[in-house]
């Protein structure tokens, strides 16, 4: 965008042969800093007044040259196109990554939660185990107390 408001803001500055090597500065139209164009309106109605025709043929190529320089950044084959058709092409290719990260993802929380319920299958079986043996522990000992008495 800035290279497109550069190279117009260039044009009102550029000589116009098709005019007699004038220049729209001389009519009073100038670009500021910020790429805003601005007209004098004294300058251009003395410009007018002075060579009507010659003020006019200034402005007729002004308007084809910055037509033309439009049409190579906005037309169907222009640069700004080509950069939509670059970002239209790039989130395309973001959504396709989106959604195997999202198949990805899936598969990883299935293996998780199939890791997670044989972990709690096997904290279960550990429990069972340990109250079992608790249990023969708590038998073991009364053995003990039995034959001692």
């Amino acid at each position: 965008v800035r290279t497109l408001q550069a190279r117009l803001g260039g044009v009102f500055s550029q000589a116009l042969p098709e005019a007699g090597n004038g220049s729209l500065l001389e009519l009073g139209f100038s670009v500021g800093v910020d790429g805003r164009a601005t007209l004098d309106t004294t300058r251009l109605a003395s410009a007018l007044a002075d060579d009507q025709a010659g003020a006019q043929a200034r402005i007729s190529a002004f308007a084809n040259m910055f037509e033309a320089r439009l049409r190579d950044y906005a037309g169907g084959t222009g640069i700004l196109q080509a950069r939509i058709d670059g970002l239209t092409g790039r989130l395309a290719e973001i959504a396709d990554q989106r959604l195997a990260l999202d198949d990805r993802m899936a598969r990883v929380e299935q293996r998780l939660r199939a890791q997670f319920a044989a972990l709690d299958g096997l904290i279960a079986q550990f429990q069972s185990t340990s109250t079992f043996l608790a249990g023969q522990l708590a038998s073991i000992g009364n053995l003990r107390a039995e034959r001692n008495r």
